[in-house]
């Protein structure tokens, strides 16, 4: 724990390091593929059965990580509920439904993104309508973001590993005196 791996692995090798976690970069890997088209914000949210839920946040275009990191890490949004029973629950489709449902308000009512990628292990694709229906219930039509459901998110994390990697590299050409 606390191990700068980027500070060290960069002060003893020439190479640069891109170090983010899964849903920063599923979040930069889908806003890759909506290039072209009038989206300013994104949030890519993760609810897996076996961790606390999280999101990677694109706002204006750029990623959101906050002061120290701590962006996006909505399990800590006080639900009424510890991340321990949060975890616990994450099985239960119903509490699960709901839970989603306040998340995906809360995040609209904070950074206000065009698209939400909801994706878990407990999330399939016909719980979408009744997340949306209940968010509703709370936010109003204009407000709603479109909702998306990626089964796997793998390919937007690759995605984004490779749009993060390449825009460090081109940040170190920018900079480099040669």
């Amino acid at each position: 724990q606390n191990v700068r791996a980027k500070e060290i692995i960069e002060s003893n090798w020439p190479v640069t390091v891109v170090s983010e976690n899964d849903m920063n970069f599923a979040a930069l890997g889908f806003f890759q593929t909506l290039a072209g088209q009038d989206a300013s914000g994104i949030a890519y949210v993760v609810f897996p059965s076996n961790a606390p839920p999280g999101a990677g946040l694109i706002v204006n275009g750029k990623l959101v990580k906050g002061m120290s990191d701590l962006a996006g890490e909505i399990s800590f949004i006080p639900f009424g509920y510890s991340r321990t029973e949060q975890v616990a629950r994450l099985n239960d489709p119903e509490w699960l439904k709901t839970f989603i449902s306040k998340s995906v308000t809360g995040i609209a009512a904070v950074i206000n993104p065009d698209v939400v990628v909801l994706t878990g292990d407990g999330l399939v694709a016909g719980m979408i309508p009744g997340i949306r229906q209940q968010c509703l219930t709370y936010l109003p039509p204009e407000h709603m973001p479109h909702l998306a459901y990626e089964a796997d998110y793998e390919a937007d994390c690759l995605s984004g590993m490779i749009a993060a990697a390449h825009e460090a590299l081109q940040l170190k050409k920018l900079e480099s005196p040669n």
